[in-house]
């Protein structure tokens, strides 16, 4: 399984890719075939742990995140139903800001002026 740190994440990923790749997914909110999971909380001691999955519509690959803030934990797993198997462990914590950036960025831009 590979590794995906914060810093590998950093080079491979822009704001534009990002924002590029929540618009894409949002568009498949509304098809049958798209799985996503909502936030769930587990209650620890301190705060929560909280976990996320979903599923790419028409291919073999699906994830969860989980995080846990208080520690500066939060991990993504990306899974491959055809090889049964997990594929990569990625590290979000830069990723998960720019991702709600880029989500405001799409949300602005798609309302009306």
């Amino acid at each position: 399984m590979l590794y995906i740190s914060t810093d590998e994440v950093k080079r491979l990923v822009t704001i534009q890719d990002a924002i590029e790749s929540l618009e894409a997914s949002f568009a498949h909110w509304s098809d049958a075939s798209s799985a996503n999971l909502p936030r769930r909380r587990l209650p620890l001691p301190v705060a929560g742990l909280n976990v996320m999955a979903g599923a790419l519509p028409g291919s073999d690959y699906f994830g969860h995140r989980a995080y846990y803030p208080r520690i500066g934990y939060n991990m993504m797993t990306l899974l491959s139903l055809k090889q049964k198997a997990p594929l990569a462990l990625i590290d979000l914590n830069w990723a998960s800001t720019t991702r709600t950036g880029a989500a405001g960025s799409s949300a602005a831009a798609a309302s009306p002026s």
